[in-house]
């Protein structure tokens, strides 16, 4: 009975530390921060569609806005604005926001649609820099 009891344990705990990892790598989530790194526009409004999730960061703690500045996708850019990305949502190693990114990219387009949506001109990055 005890030998029984054990085993059913360490199955427990088996399943309840395997399952969290594997779930959490094909999450919505994680499939739309996937989706905008691979500039998979298509693949991108799937996974919006069933997460609701403008403002998730991958692994970097890099918020996805932030991400398709950095590729200065603005198609990217405009859809999760309109889903309710912060416009002012930074990269919290850097803390440099998507405005940033597009300034110093020199992308003009990019850079009106966030101020058109109300991001902090002001805001600075980790060194005092601001767009």
């Amino acid at each position: 009975m005890q030998k029984r009891a054990m085993g059913l344990c360490l199955f427990m705990l088996a399943a309840m530390l395997g399952s969290t990892p594997a779930a959490a790598q094909f999450s919505a989530a994680y499939e739309l921060i996937k989706a905008v790194e691979e500039q998979d526009y298509g693949e991108m409004r799937t996974q919006m569609l069933k997460c609701r999730c403008p403002n998730v960061r991958n692994v970097d703690d890099v918020p996805v806005l932030v991400m398709a500045a950095r590729n200065s996708d603005s198609k990217i850019i405009e859809y999760l604005l309109e889903m309710g990305a912060n416009p002012d949502a930074t990269d919290r190693n850097t803390r440099s926001t998507a405005l940033m990114e597009l300034a110093r990219r020199g992308d003009l387009n990019g850079v009106q649609m966030l101020i058109k949506k109300g991001a902090d001109l002001n805001a600075g990055n980790n060194t005092g820099q601001t767009a």
